[in-house]
């Protein structure tokens, strides 16, 4: 009795292992998938606006979450840009970063006002978000015959500006989140923000895996190690603002890898870096596209 007793434990422990087996290969195929999604949906091709210098890309962490960034160039001149994080994790993130890429790129030639853009955005969302689930985004528009830069936040990180001269500071107009109240109460709290660039201005957008890195040293007051933060961003910025676009991200990355002393992330880390050089008001050709790299997630960077 007790012989049998032991082999039906043992049965039962190779039918749980079985099946715990059955479920990791469930989700190491559903975060493949996921992966994919991210991919494919980052964009392979970065304007080129003469005066202007892009770098963009996104580090995917351990757990595939919803960060996505995006360009289009505008009809009138414009470009329109976006980045945003999706809450959750894995297939659902990455279905929603899905609706997101469609709605910038219907959105930002329909209703390309960022007040207008993020309340068509708002109004989408709230039909397809599961509860709980919400949307952060920064969308803006650089005016590059104007030299100006109109920038909306929906409860999203923060823009970072370093301009010769001036303080670094953080860009936080007033704004919720997508798909966590209704257009109305959304549309009132939001302040977009329009201000002249100058030559030399560095802009940084990113998503919160950047300033939540925490440093791996748990020896100070904090338990869980400190994160990187906000003023030590700034203080990068400032350091680097001189520097082209991609040594510019480059040294942001560099600097938060010195303080977490991490190969790896546990959230999503996307940093795009604008650099505002004055337009050539002659250059009748000053919008073209050139290739980004084959690779989403890698870092891709266009400059004139």
């Amino acid at each position: 009795m007790q012989a049998f007793a032991s082999q039906a434990a043992l049965a039962l422990d190779h039918a749980r292992l079985f099946e715990e087996q059955i479920e990791k290969e469930r989700l190491e195929r559903e975060l493949d998938i996921a992966r994919s999604v991210q991919e494919r949906l980052l964009p392979r091709r970065l304007p080129e606006i003469d005066g202007l210098a892009l770098a963009a890309g996104s580090t995917p962490a351990r757990e595939v979450g919803g960060d996505y960034y995006d360009f289009t160039r505008l009809d009138d001149g414009r470009l329109a840009f976006i980045i945003a994080d999706v809450s959750g994790k894995g297939t659902q993130a990455a279905f929603y970063m899905a609706e997101m890429q469609g709605l910038f790129h219907s959105l930002s030639r329909l209703k390309p006002d960022p007040t207008a853009f993020l309340c068509h955005a708002n109004d989408a969302l709230r039909d397809i978000l599961e509860d709980g689930t919400f949307v952060t985004a920064l969308y803006g528009l650089i005016d590059p015959q104007e030299g100006t830069l109109t920038l909306a936040r929906a409860g999203h990180c923060p823009a970072a500006l370093a301009r010769e001269g001036d303080a670094p500071r953080l860009l936080r107009p007033d704004g919720m989140g997508l798909g966590l109240a209704p257009t109305v109460l959304f549309k009132n709290g939001l302040t977009p923000e329009r201000l002249p660039l100058r030559p030399g201005d560095a802009l940084a957008l990113y998503t919160d895996g950047l300033v939540e890195s925490r440093s791996s040293d748990t020896s100070g007051s904090d338990p869980g190690g400190e994160e990187y933060g906000y003023d030590r961003l700034l203080d990068a910025l400032q350091r680097h603002r001189c520097e082209p676009p991609a040594a510019l991200q480059d040294g942001l990355l560099a600097d938060l890898r010195a303080f977490t002393a991490a190969d790896a992330y546990d959230d999503d880390l996307t940093l795009v870096v604008l650099q505002w050089q004055g337009a050539d008001d002659d250059d009748e050709n000053a919008l073209r596209s050139v290739p980004a790299s084959t690779n989403a997630v890698a870092s891709i960077t266009s400059e004139p």
